[in-house]
């Protein structure tokens, strides 16, 4: 990997406001920053508490977490290219070789995706598995839950996870409800029921951003969402699945249940990431969307679209940072 700058004086650029994240012309020390390449996030489970997190490739190469704390003030600085944020084996994760720029919408490159040793499974819809043969194994003796996650008011999507990291994955998704309908053994069987659920009701297995995003000021009642839940299995007449599923309500995991407005967006979907300022305080994490409010306005931001970018996590906010730099010019 590059090495983060080791220049006393970092130039940061200045740039047109966008929904309220600004940049000013100023300089800073670079000990005054942490430099990082962000390679993940997620959500990690500690003694029945979830916590969100972010995971980089420090200057040495080397992985880190940094959790993501409701309340605390951040000064992210952006920049790019995006590069190659490695891969996955069972030994752990591992950086890319050739420290690879990526092209837009790609995580990783090519040479990374073809090592990733997770990447047939996310990719499996029940049919040839093409996992390695102690992957293959173990998946065939897991049990794996098939479920419902509702976002908003009316979104709804079907989904797969082991038994014993199944809350844990409808927190990473961000939704409000969920429900397993189906416990099957193997995950190549818990597929085959997922298609079959889907093809039936019409139920996406997917949920795009931002559809997540634009859902986040809405939410039904536990009433409803066991409704609507319920009409599904109803309309299946699927003997695997459970007639009266339990149904979670997963609101108290995000740090906020409800929402006074839609909140804007930090960075329209075909903006430049590069150069860009996320800048206040942290009110709520929901699935991969963070909350930040600044200047009493709230603005709403995908860390999945960090993955890539080098972070600088400054220790004052822009407008100090850009007082600070005019002394130079004065």
């Amino acid at each position: 990997m590059k090495k983060a700058s080791v220049r006393n004086v970092v130039q940061i650029w200045a740039l047109p406001e966008q929904n309220g994240c600004k940049l000013g012309l100023g300089h800073l020390d670079s000990s005054e920053a942490l430099y990082m390449h962000i390679i993940d996030t997620g959500w990690r489970s500690l003694k029945g508490r979830f916590q969100p997190y972010l995971h980089f490739q420090n200057s040495n190469g080397n992985r880190e977490e940094m959790p993501i704390q409701l309340g605390k003030n951040i000064h992210w600085r952006i920049t790019g290219p995006r590069r190659c944020t490695g891969y996955y084996q069972d030994t752990g994760w591992q950086p890319c070789p050739n420290d690879s720029v990526l092209r837009r919408n790609q995580i990783r490159c090519r040479g990374c995706s073809r090592l990733d040793e997770y990447s047939p499974c996310i990719r499996c819809r029940g049919d040839t598995c093409l996992a390695n043969e102690e992957r293959q194994k173990q998946c065939m003796e897991t049990p794996y839950g098939v479920y419902l996650a509702l976002f908003g008011n009316d979104i709804i999507k079907v989904g797969v996870s082991s038994m014993s990291r199944i809350l844990l994955r409808w927190i990473e998704q961000g939704a409000d409800y969920g429900a397993i309908i189906a416990e099957v053994e193997g995950g190549q069987e818990a597929r085959k029921t997922e298609r079959i659920v889907a093809k039936r009701t019409d139920i996406s297995d997917a949920v795009h951003r931002t559809r997540k995003q634009s859902s986040m000021s809405m939410r039904l009642n536990a009433a409803a969402a066991e409704e609507i839940i319920l009409e599904v299995i109803e309309e299946m007449d699927f003997a695997k699945l459970h007639q009266r599923p339990e149904i979670i309500d997963l609101s108290c995991y995000y740090g906020f249940k409800t929402l006074p407005s839609e909140p804007l967006t930090w960075l329209e979907s075909n903006a430049s990431m590069e150069n860009s300022m996320l800048d206040g305080r942290i009110c709520g994490v929901k699935g991969s969307n963070i909350l930040v409010e600044r200047k009493s306005a709230l603005f709403i931001a995908d860390l999945r679209r960090l993955l890539g970018y080098d972070l600088a996590q400054l220790k004052f906010p822009p407008e100090t940072i850009m007082q600070s730099g005019l002394e130079h010019f004065l």
